[in-house]
C-alpha cells in the first residue's frame, strides 16, 4: 500500500512484484511483462490497441477491471487464480435465445444450456445473470462495463445454433462446446423410402438434359436419311416412295421409323443396292439406339436406387444435396464431392427434400434437432418425415452450442473462456452432460405410433387409377355402341321379314331351320338310293323367260323393302352419332367439374395445412 489509502492497487501490486530496482522508483518493460503473471493474465503486451499499437487508457481499464474481480475472488473465496474467481459483484450477464430443446427456459433441468451454465457458475462461484432475448448475434457483444453502476460488468451469449461465418470471427472468444457429440453437420434423408419404378425412370430420363438433345438429334438424323432413301428410291420403287417430295420425303422417314424400332411393317421395301445398303447400316444404327435407350433406363433405376441407399456421408458424392448458404464458407461439396443446392434457412432445405428436389441435406445438427422439436415432428401422425442418417462430421472444427464474449485486445474473455473449460471437462468426465444430452435427443426422437402406420403403397395409384378409369370409359363406350348395332341388326331382321309373316325373326330362323334340315334329309335319302335329285322349280313358270320374270319381280320387292331398310338404318345410326356426340360432350363436361372440385379440395387442404402450421410455430404452446 504505497500511498497508504488502505488498499492495494493494481499499480502498486505491480511495484511489488516485479521492481527488481526499487531505488529508480519505476518499472522498465521487462519488469512491466513481468508484473502482469503472463501465466494467468496474460501479457499486458497482447492488449494493445490495434489501431494505435499502443496500451491506451481504455484498454489499460479493461485490463485493471479484470485484475480487480480476480484478485477480489481470491480474497472473497480463498481461492488460486488458477481456480479462476471472481469477486461477487463482477456479474456476468449472459444473452440467451429461445431455441428448443437447447434454450427453453421452462425447466433448467432439462435445457441442456441453461443447466449446463448454471452448474459451471455454481461452481466458481460466479455470479451471473441469463437475460432472454428474441435473437442474440455476435455483433451485440460488447466489452466490460468499466464505469457507472454496472462496473466489472462482463457480458457473454449462449449459442445454440448455426451462426454462418460470424462464429469464426476471431474478435469473439468462445468455450469449448457444451455437447461435442451434437456438433458438427449431419446428413438428413427422408424416412419414406420411395418404391423404384419403371414408370419414374422413364419420367427422370425423359426429362433429362440428355435425352432431349439426343432426340432432337436423332430426328434430324432420321430427316437427313430419309431424303436420302427417297433421292434412291424414287425412280425405280415409285409405288412405294412417291416421286413428289413432301410424300416421298415422308414416305422415307415413315421406313426409317419402322425400320430404326425394329417393326418391320413390310408396307415398304427398298428395291436398289444402294438402298438396301443404306437400310443395313440404319438397322445397325437402330439397335445401337435402342441399346442405349434400355441402358438408360437401367441406368436411371440405379441412380434412384443409390439415392434411396444414402446412409451416412461416403454414399452423397455425386447426388445433389441441400445446404444452407450460410454454409458455403466450409466448401462441404468440395469435401465430399456432391452438387450443391443452396437453402436460404432450414425451412426451404425441407421443402426441397420433401419436394424431392434433392437427394438428401446436409445441415449442421443442432439446427436439425431444433427444427424437429420446435415443428413437433417426433410427435407427427405416421412419424417424422426426415431422418438423420450415418454419424456427425466435422466436429472439431465447427461446433454451435457454446458460450462467447467480445475478446478483441480483452483478456476478460480468454479468463472466462478457461475457466468454463475447466468445469466442461470435469462436468463430460462425470457424466452431467450425458444425461442432458439425451433430453435433446430423445425431444428430437420418433416418439409417435409410426410403426401402426401402413408402409407406402407399392402400387402408383396415380397411374393406375387414370388407366382404369379409361379403360371402363372405352369399354362402356364400346359396349354401347355394339348394342345399339345389334338392336338395329334385330329391327332391320324384323321389318325385313315382317313382309310375308307375322312371326318374330327367330321364330321365321327357326321355320326355315327346320324345313331346310327336312329338304337336306330327303336329298341324302335320294342319293342312298341311287336316285336323281330333280331341279328346283318355280311354281306357275313354264319357261325360262317366265323363272326370269319371277326373279326380277321378287328382287324389286325385295329391293324396295332393303332401300326403305337401309335408309331407316340411316336415320338410326345419325341418331345415335349425335347421340354420342352429345355423351361424350357431358362426359367431358363432367371430367372437367370432377376435376376442378378435387382441385379446390386440395388447395383448401394445403392452404389449411400452412394456416396450422404457421400457427403451430408461433402459438405460445
Amino acid at each position: 500500500d504505497l500511498n497508504n489509502d488502505g488498499k492495494v492497487t493494481f499499480l502498486e501490486r505491480k511495484f511489488i512484484i516485479a521492481d527488481n530496482n526499487p531505488a529508480d522508483g519505476a518499472l522498465s518493460a521487462q519488469e512491466w511483462i513481468k508484473a502482469d503473471l503472463p501465466s494467468v493474465f496474460g501479457p499486458f503486451d497482447g492488449h494493445k490497441s490495434q489501431i494505435s499499437n499502443v496500451v491506451d487508457e481504455l484498454h489499460y481499464t479493461y485490463y485493471t477491471v479484470l485484475h480487480e474481480c480476480a484478485l477480489q475472488g481470491v480474497r472473497a473465496y480463498q481461492r488460486l487464480l488458477v481456480s479462476y474467481p471472481l469477486a461477487a459483484w463482477c456479474n456476468i450477464t449472459v444473452y440467451a435465445q429461445l431455441i428448443n430443446p437447447w434454450i427453453s427456459f421452462n425447466n433448467s433441468q432439462t435445457d441442456l444450456m441453461v443447466a449446463t451454465w448454471n452448474e459451471i457458475t455454481s461452481q466458481l462461484l460466479w455470479s451471473s445473470t441469463v437475460v432472454q432475448k428474441p435473437s442474440v448475434e455476435y455483433s451485440s457483444l460488447k466489452p466490460p462495463i468499466t464505469s457507472g453502476s454496472g462496473y466489472g460488468t462482463m457480458q457473454g451469449a449462449l449459442f445454440a445454433s448455426w451462426k454462418g461465418r460470424e462464429q469464426l470471427n476471431s474478435d469473439y472468444t468462445c468455450s469449448d462446446s457444451f455437447a461435442p457429440n451434437l456438433d458438427g453437420f449431419v446428413v438428413v434423408v427422408r424416412s419414406n423410402i420411395d418404391t423404384i419404378s419403371l414408370a419414374s425412370a422413364v419420367i427422370f430420363m425423359v426429362f433429362s438434359s440428355a435425352f432431349v438433345n439426343f432426340v432432337c438429334f436423332l430426328f434430324l438424323l432420321l430427316i437427313g436419311v430419309g431424303h436420302l432413301l427417297w433421292l434412291v428410291e424414287r425412280t425405280e420403287n415409285p409405288e412405294q416412295f412417291n416421286p413428289s417430295y413432301a410424300r416421298g420425303v415422308l414416305d422415307g422417314a415413315w421406313f426409317c421409323i419402322v425400320t430404326m424400332t425394329t417393326v418391320g411393317y413390310g408396307d415398304k421395301v427398298p428395291v436398289t443396292g444402294l438402298g438396301k445398303a443404306i437400310t443395313a447400316v440404319w438397322m445397325l444404327f437402330g439397335i445401337i439406339v435402342f441399346g442405349v435407350f434400355a441402358g438408360q433406363i437401367s441406368s436411371n433405376v440405379n441412380v434412384l436406387s443409390a439415392e434411396a441407399s444414402i446412409s451416412d456421408i461416403t454414399t452423397i458424392a455425386g447426388f445433389t444435396i441441400g445446404i444452407l448458404q450460410s454454409t458455403d464458407f466450409v466448401e462441404l461439396d468440395q469435401i465430399y464431392q456432391f452438387t450443391p443446392s443452396y437453402c436460404a434457412d432450414l425451412q426451404s432445405c425441407f421443402d426441397k427434400l420433401n419436394t424431392k428436389s434433392v437427394s438428401a441435406l446436409l445441415l449442421p445438427q443442432v439446427d436439425v434437432l431444433s427444427y424437429f422439436v420446435d415443428n413437433r415432428l417426433a410427435q407427427s401422425n405416421c412419424g417424422n418425415p426426415f431422418r438423420i442418417t450415418g454419424s456427425p462430421v466435422l466436429q472439431d472444427k465447427y461446433f454451435s452450442a457454446r458460450f462467447c464474449s467480445y475478446g478483441k485486445e480483452i483478456f476478460a474473455a480468454t479468463y472466462l473462456a478457461n475457466g468454463i473449460n475447466s468445469i466442461l471437462a470435469n462436468l463430460r468426465d462425470n457424466g452431467f452432460t450425458d444425461s442432458l444430452v439425451q433430453a435433446v435427443t430423445s425431444a428430437a426422437e420418433d416418439t409417435s405410433s409410426a410403426g401402426s402406420c401402413s408402409p407406402p403403397n407399392p402400387f402408383n395409384l396415380s397411374i393406375i387409377i387414370p388407366a382404369a378409369s379409361i379403360l371402363i370409359v372405352y369399354y362402356t363406350i364400346i359396349y354401347y355402341i355394339n348394342h345399339i348395332r345389334r338392336k338395329i341388326q334385330k329391327q332391320t331382321l324384323d321389318s325385313l321379314f315382317s313382309k310375308t309373316s307375322n312371326k318374330t325373326s327367330n321364330q321365321i330362323a327357326l321355320h326355315y331351320g327346320k324345313k331346310w334340315k327336312e329338304l337336306a334329309r330327303q336329298k341324302a335319302e335320294i342319293r342312298r338310293r341311287g336316285g336323281e335329285i330333280p331341279p328346283p322349280t318355280v311354281p306357275n313358270a313354264y319357261s325360262q323367260d317366265d323363272r326370269l320374270l319371277h326373279f326380277l319381280r321378287r328382287a324389286k320387292i325385295l329391293t324396295n323393302g332393303q332401300t326403305r331398310d337401309l335408309k331407316r338404318l340411316q336415320d338410326e345410326m345419325k341418331y345415335f352419332t349425335s347421340s354420342s356426340r352429345r355423351s361424350c360432350k357431358l362426359l367431358v363436361f363432367a371430367i372437367l367439374v370432377l376435376v376442378c372440385a378435387i382441385t379446390a379440395v386440395v388447395y383448401s387442404i394445403v392452404i389449411v395445412s400452412k394456416t396450422r402450421k404457421v400457427y403451430v410455430q408461433v402459438s405460445p404452446s
